[in-house]
């Protein structure tokens, strides 16, 4: 099974655009070390496959990850 997806492949895979998926990244919908990775200064993150299900399926329970990360990083 695959882990990971370059940003065209996971836009294939859940059946949007590449952009769509950058915009959520640049607006904090996506979280760095949560949904996607640049090792290395890659400049295409690798998209965690299933963190990326995780939220289609249950996109509140990362809303509230991420509440949850602002208020102990504070």
């Amino acid at each position: 099974m695959k882990l990971y997806a370059s940003t065209a492949e996971m836009a294939k895979i859940i059946g949007r655009s590449p952009d769509w998926l950058k915009r959520r990244k640049s607006d904090g919908t996506f979280v760095e070390g949560v949904h996607y990775f640049h090792p290395n200064g890659e400049r295409d993150p690798f998209w965690k496959i299933e963190a990326i299900q995780r939220w289609i399926e249950s996109p509140q329970n990362d809303m509230v990850e991420k509440i949850l990360e602002k208020v102990v990083s504070s």
